[in-house]
């Protein structure tokens, strides 16, 4: 359910990617992934992050700002 193209809630990123929730939530405390927070706490991915995680090597990591 992708309402806004540019912006993923969890559940849209983790199905987009092919991971769990959990993984995501891994990969933000361990800097690998940044997201933005809505005024209600909820995590927004942006396209583009999760589109350069696909395209790394493995064992590198993907610094967003």
């Amino acid at each position: 359910m992708l309402t806004d193209l540019e912006n993923f809630t969890i559940a849209d990123a983790a199905f987009f990617l092919r991971v769990s929730t959990d993984t995501l939530r891994r990969w933000e405390r361990e800097g690998r992934l940044s997201c933005t927070r809505t005024p209600g706490g909820h995590r927004r991915y942006r396209r583009a992050d999760l589109e350069a995680l696909l395209t790394d090597e493995p064992g590198e990591t993907v610094q967003t700002s």
